[in-house]
Order: C-alpha cells, then structure tokens, then sequence
C-alpha cells in the first residue's frame, strides 16, 4: 500500500477509468484507498492532515488497530456498554465577554484543564481497561493520539464500486460507534457543565475540557470536585494585561 498526494491519486484512478478497469474505493472520513482486484493500490487524504505531533505515523496506526480491539474487547466483557446512552443538552463552550470586559487589568485568574480528556473519560466509561489506561495516559508522544481514537469513531465509512457498465455505493452503518463517541463526548461536557454549576455558571470561559475562574475560591471549589472525581488536571495560570489580552505560560493571547 502507498500513500501518496491527492493530485497523484486522481491520476492513478482516471488511469483506471481509461483503462475501464474494474475498481473500487473506500471513503473513510477524510481517508480514500483505491482497490484494484480488491488489492489497496494507493491511499490519499481528502482533506487536512492528521495532527500527530511527534508520533511517528506507523506507532499511530497500530495504536488504534491496539485501540479498537481492546474497545471491542471491553465491551464484550461488559454487555451494558452495548445500551450506553449519555445525553447533553447544553452549550459546550463560551467565551463571557461580561466577565472578562468586569476583570481589571492587572488580575490573575486560573484555566483548570483536564489532562488527556478523551483518555480518561473513555476509561471513566469502561471502554478501555486499566491496564492499557495506564499505559499511555502519561505518555506525551501519544497526546493526538489518545484524542484521535475516539473521534475516528464518528467517521463515516463507504465503499464505492465502479465497473464499465455501471457504479454503486455501499454505505456502512458506524452508528454503534457514533454511540461510543458521543458518550464520551457528551461526558465530557457533563464533567464541565457539573463544574459550572458548583460556581454558579461564574466562570469566565469553558470548553470541552476544560474552565477559566478569576475567583481564588472557586478555584478552590473545582479542583476539589475533580480530585474527587478521580479527574488528573492541570492548572495554569493567567493575568489580563490590556482590555484584550492576556498572558498564560509566557504566551500574550487575545481573550
């Protein structure tokens, strides 16, 4: 199997068409291979590349064939995972201008973030053993990858079949693992909407992994409710500097 530009695989399968070779391609997410003989001739990517920081491409590779079979594994182990639904039905992000525009130049204030979020909610939920949890929940290297996993779930996968004469999709039905991505998801804003609540939605920013108080106490309130969730978390701290900005981990960002 190759991988090679989108422009060279448009070339090798309008080479097929010429030839009125009989063909197919599977379409996965942003991914495409071409089958001739329903050998994978070459593969390509539609659309952007996957992020994996250092993580060299073939480590990412057998990671998620490691990581879907151990998914499976935890769930035929656990037959309640197959009727799992976790719903949300809230906002998952927001920047409070009002509070922001309120802070004085010159104020701390403190982003609370979860480590690895995906990672450990999808442990949280049971999809993924301990042992392979610990594994690599410390393990930089795999930062996109441990994120990257879940949302692969969510893609959508085709097979599209082209002879002489004529030409058919064949559409795979992912929407048991849309669940499982979803869940974990959905999890996620739960944790944080849980945490806003404990502040009276007081916050400053939110997003799916994480929350940004200008309180001392609230501070305190929310890392209180993640260490007795069981959550690992980082805090960073920040000071607004202008009206528009502020400076985090000697970084100047705009609010």
């Amino acid at each position: 199997m190759k991988d090679v530009s989108f422009e060279r695989y448009n070339q090798i399968l309008n080479l097929q068409q010429v030839n009125a070779t009989n063909y197919s391609e599977i379409h996965k997410g942003s991914r495409r291979s071409l089958l001739v003989n329903n050998r994978i001739v070459c593969t390509t990517m539609t659309g952007y590349e996957i992020e994996l920081g250092t993580l060299p491409r073939d480590k990412f590779v057998s990671f998620l064939a490691t990581f879907k079979k151990g998914l499976y594994s935890q769930i035929n182990k656990n037959p309640e995972l197959k009727f799992k639904e976790i719903r949300f039905d809230f906002s998952s992000r927001e920047k409070k201008h009002g509070i922001w525009n309120d802070l004085p130049i010159g104020t701390d204030f403190w982003n609370l973030d979860l480590s690895s979020a995906y990672w450990q909610v999808g442990y949280r939920l049971g999809y993924i053993s301990k042992p392979f949890f610990k594994k690599y929940i410390e393990q930089d290297e795999y930062k996109h990858a441990k994120r990257l996993c879940w949302t692969f779930l969510a893609r959508h996968t085709e097979r599209h079949y082209s002879l002489p004469d004529t030409y058919w999709i064949i559409g795979c039905d992912n929407s048991f693992d849309q669940r499982i991505y979803d869940n974990v998801r959905n999890e996620l804003y739960s944790i944080i909407y849980e945490a806003r609540k404990l502040v009276d939605f007081a916050e400053m920013e939110y997003n799916i992994d994480g929350i940004t108080i200008s309180d001392p106490a609230h501070r305190e309130v929310i890392e209180k409710y993640f260490n007795d969730q069981g959550l690992i978390f980082k805090v960073k701290e920040g000071m607004k500097i202008s009206e528009k900005e502020y400076i985090m981990s000697s970084r100047i960002k705009k609010f």
